[in-house]
């Protein structure tokens, strides 16, 4: 990826913001630099611009480690689907630079941009992503855009009205696309307040009509994984977790169980709760939506660690409520895929 050092400024900006502290030393590990420091202020004058100096720390090694960082997670992620031999065709150098070149975005494939915000929604990058022989595996675009989060601050009561003061806290968002040469789609969009996600998933692939057989492209629906993965819970015990699950029949009949000890809690660790839910299933009914934490690996002290993903919304949605990694947030993918068969 090709960034310069003009662009470091801005990169070591993000990072503190998108990407964990480990993250950063793990870059420093494995390109066998010095990275101790107290804190991220002397962190980057003492040791992370003297690394870029020397060459053993690049823009480029930056550059990708923040694309892993803001790319993953804190995500509500839509899936289409494209014939695959559109796809195929749309994952190929030529063809994404004439895109490019016709939707006016600017040399983003050859000099990605690193921006704070923008005054308006920005593609800022595209990339082909290559198989470990060197063959297209995917094409992702990247748009940065400015949100603004409202900080609640204080309420006042005069009379019979309410005077509420917010603070207004302007913040960068990621969005980004991802077409598979299997024909995948991923549209995935930064969570904020006022969502209207399976719309804003439609304006974004409409922008890249020039990249993308949009035509073409349908909802990829995830509830077969939805009522897999919920069927098979007890086999899955060990590695999927519920807290919460809404169940359905085809009367229009709802059930919602939820687990008391919060987000460490699991749902089926209750015989009496999935007795209950056994039953409804077995008279028709279904998983409409859950809480599912999937353990992804272990923390430092040996804990197991978990991805909290939501399935819920749209037949072809799910979350990701926090910040993650570019392989856990793989592995949380290739799950639902593979129990989407």
């Amino acid at each position: 990826m090709p960034f310069s050092s003009n662009d470091l400024p801005a990169i070591v900006k993000q990072l503190e913001v998108m990407a964990t502290f480990d993250q950063v030393k793990d870059l420093f590990r494995q390109r066998q630099v010095v990275f101790s420091a107290p804190n991220w202020e002397t962190f980057v004058g003492e040791r992370l611009y003297p690394a870029v100096e020397k060459g053993t720390i690049t823009a480029d090694h930056l550059g990708n480690l923040l694309a892993q960082a803001e790319e993953h997670g804190s995500q509500h992620v839509m899936l289409y689907r494209a014939p695959k031999s559109r796809a195929v065709a749309s994952v190929n150098d030529a063809k994404v630079r004439q895109g490019i070149k016709h939707s006016g975005f600017g040399d983003i494939l050859d000099a990605p941009r690193v921006l704070d915000g923008a005054d308006q929604p920005t593609w800022i990058e595209a990339r082909v992503e290559l198989t470990p022989n060197a063959q297209p595996k995917a094409l992702v675009v990247k748009q940065v855009a400015t949100r603004e989060h409202l900080e609640r601050l204080d309420e006042k009561r005069e009379g019979t009205r309410m005077r509420v003061e917010y603070d207004i806290q302007k913040r960068r968002a990621i969005n980004l696309v991802k077409l598979h040469v299997d024909g995948l789609v991923e549209v995935r969009i930064q969570t904020h307040q006022r969502p209207n996600y399976f719309h804003e998933a439609g304006q974004l692939l409409l922008q890249l009509n020039h990249l993308l057989p949009v035509g073409e492209i349908k909802p990829a629906p995830i509830t077969t994984a939805r009522n897999n993965l919920f069927e098979k819970r007890r086999s899955l015990a060990s590695s999927v977790r519920y807290t919460n699950s809404t169940l359905k029949n085809s009367r229009g009949n709802t059930i919602v169980a939820a687990a008391g000890a919060g987000e460490d809690g699991d749902l089926f660790s209750d015989k009496g709760m999935t007795s209950s839910l056994d039953q409804f299933v077995a008279h028709e009914g279904y998983c409409d939506a859950s809480n599912v934490w999937f353990k992804v690996g272990q923390k430092p002290n040996g804990d197991p660690k978990w991805v909290h993903v939501l399935l819920s919304g749209k037949d072809n949605e799910f979350a990701l409520t926090s910040q993650c990694s570019m392989k856990e947030y793989e592995y949380v993918l290739s799950e639902l895929r593979a129990h989407n068969r």
